[in-house]
């Protein structure tokens, strides 16, 4: 394996271009993060702070995906897999989306933790039905799975979050690997602490995967070293994911957040390529921080995502954007 990443970086270099894929239509943010709450048989199991991701998948659907999804009783866990359901139909609402779907859905093996004592159960188990129904509000993500065959219900609610958009460039042992346009969240837990998340990180055509650090205490400044696990990331849905295979990699986060601006550089020890420098200077996507252009009439328009569409909402496809004109700031669903 380190052989193969060494190969595949020296190739990595050339690409200098090529940062962390986006679709520029997509209306959802890529991860999630908040509480999951468990019940199985009637009976709770806890909860525990948790990564949903989401994908688009076609004409108005996204895939939904929770990552090594464990049961935890008492002193010992039950190791279930990774839940995917794809092609879940999402429906325009007032204030934000819906979506529902019953499947029959195949659990993969999870990924994380590894070891000769994890057995992934619901990969073992013939194909079962599964439902899930949720809301996107707000940029408030609230959802339930229910596994019927399992008698588990799986509830999720997303913290709240504030992303940042702006540009994004990474060195790699000192050698520039480009820049791009990216969106970075900080996620409130509630507790005094916020989680960062870069989602769908690659490295020119090395796909790493989803960085997420928690437990940041909250505050203007930023400095915090962390042993963290990198996840699969969502999109592009057939990305070959490398980072979770890397183990637990030391990661120090540094900079600031400030007056709707983020400062940011990510340190990232990989094994096999050696050190990842990740600078980001972002804007906060909220609606009273968007830049307006001018204060004279100008319109711009943004995606929810803070990516600006143009001047006009004329000809937008189907979902919710966020308008400025005359200093003031609304939202339009299309």
């Amino acid at each position: 394996m380190i052989k193969h990443l060494r190969s595949i970086a020296a190739v990595a270099l050339m690409a200098v271009s090529m940062l962390s894929a986006k679709a520029d239509d997509f209306s959802f943010d890529y991860s999630y993060y908040g509480n999951l709450e468990v019940e199985m048989a009637g009976n709770p199991l806890g909860t525990s702070k948790n990564e949903i991701k989401v994908a688009p998948c076609g004409q108005d659907s996204i895939t939904l995906i929770l990552d090594n999804f464990t049961l935890s009783m008492g002193t010992s866990n039950m190791y279930v897999g990774t839940i995917k359901i794809d092609s879940i139909k999402v429906e325009n609402s007032a204030d934000g989306f819906s979506f529902s779907k019953e499947d029959v859905v195949q659990i993969e093996p999870g990924y994380y933790p590894v070891g000769e004592d994890v057995a992934w159960t619901g990969a073992q188990l013939p194909a079962m039905p599964v439902s899930v129904e949720g809301t996107l509000v707000n940029g408030k993500l609230v959802l339930a799975i229910d596994i019927e065959s399992m008698k588990v219900n799986v509830k999720f609610t997303s913290d709240p979050s504030t992303s940042f958009s702006g540009p994004l460039s990474v060195e790699m042992n000192d050698n520039p690997m480009g820049a791009s346009e990216q969106v970075i969240k900080i996620v409130d837990r509630g507790d005094g602490m916020n989680a960062l998340m870069l989602s769908n990180f690659s490295l020119g055509i090395m796909h790493v995967g989803n960085i997420l650090v928690d437990s940041i205490p909250a505050g203007e400044t930023i400095s915090h070293e962390a042993g963290i696990v990198i996840s699969k990331g969502s999109y592009p849905a057939d990305a070959d994911w490398f980072g979770h295979t890397l183990g637990v990699v030391p990661v120090s986060v540094n900079g600031t957040v400030a007056s709707g601006n983020l400062d940011l550089v990510i340190d990232i020890n990989m094994p096999a390529l050696g050190v990842i420098k990740v600078s980001f200077d972002g804007v906060s996507t909220s609606i009273s921080e968007i830049p307006a252009d001018t204060e004279t009439g100008v319109k711009a328009v943004y995606t929810v995502s803070g990516v600006k569409v143009g001047d006009s909402t004329d000809n937008l496809p189907s979902g919710i954007y966020i308008v400025k004109e005359n200093g003031k700031s609304y939202k339009i669903l299309k």
